[in-house]
């Protein structure tokens, strides 16, 4: 019966995990490079810097606020407060502002 959303859940998971572990593993890589062995004043070729984790932060801080958000809250059932659906709302807006940071944020560091 849930067979299928299992399948998709872990899907993204394996998906989500597979892309932060090759970022983590290109940082790690870069911050260990060294010049080529023949002409030692070149720049190592590639170093990861601060400035090119802040849009995977934002993007992985805006999945984590899009998916803590319960659907019913957006509906309005079951809740008494009218004004949490405008806060549930507002926290979805939050969340996708993030993510769309994050994502302009790797067109412009590409």
């Amino acid at each position: 019966e849930h067979r299928r959303t299992i399948g998709i859940y872990l899907q993204a998971l394996w998906s989500f995990a597979l892309a932060n572990w090759t970022f983590l593993d290109a940082a790690i890589l870069s911050a260990h490079a060294h010049p080529p062995y023949e002409d030692p004043q070149i720049p190592p070729p590639v170093h990861v810097q601060f400035v090119d984790w802040v849009p995977g932060i934002c993007s992985l801080l805006g999945m984590l606020i899009i998916n803590l958000i319960d659907k019913d809250r957006i509906r309005g059932d079951d809740y008494g407060d009218s004004t949490a659906v405008w806060r549930a709302l507002l926290f979805l807006f939050i969340g996708f502002a993030f993510m769309a940071g994050g994502l302009a944020g790797n067109v412009v560091s590409l």
